[in-house]
């Protein structure tokens, strides 16, 4: 593989790096928005607020790492590293997408059990 070949892969491999993590926002997906965090500390921020956060899709992520498999890297130093940096990024947005449906259902779990249904034995 000549000089030229390698650094183009390279490039192209930092490319669907940069995409992939771009895509997952980690601290953007827990943030408080301004106003939950603005009614939070006007009442006296004596109980957190239980802000509705947006699961996320790592699909957009999956594509680019997809993608970045058919990069081939000859220098095995920068393969190693490209390769641990997408593992990474990858646990990253399935971690995400899984905490965040997960806090979704133990919400929908605590609200389920809050509502009694009718009994005649009760």
């Amino acid at each position: 593989m000549s000089i030229e070949t390698e650094c183009d892969a390279i490039r192209l491999a930092a490319k669907l790096l940069h995409k992939a993590a771009s895509h997952i926002g980690v601290l953007k997906a827990i943030d408080w928005c301004p106003d939950v965090a603005e009614r939070f500390f006007a009442s006296g921020a004596h109980e957190l607020p239980r802000p509705a956060y947006t699961p996320s899709d790592p699909g957009s992520s999956q594509v680019a790492l997809a993608e970045l498999r058919s990069v081939k890297i000859g220098h095995p130093v920068i393969a190693a590293w490209v390769e641990r940096q997408a593992e990474a990024i990858g646990n990253a947005a399935m971690m995400m997408a899984n905490a965040l449906a997960s806090s979704k259902m133990i919400r929908l779990k605590r609200d389920a059990r809050s509502i009694r249904a009718p009994c005649s034995l009760c």
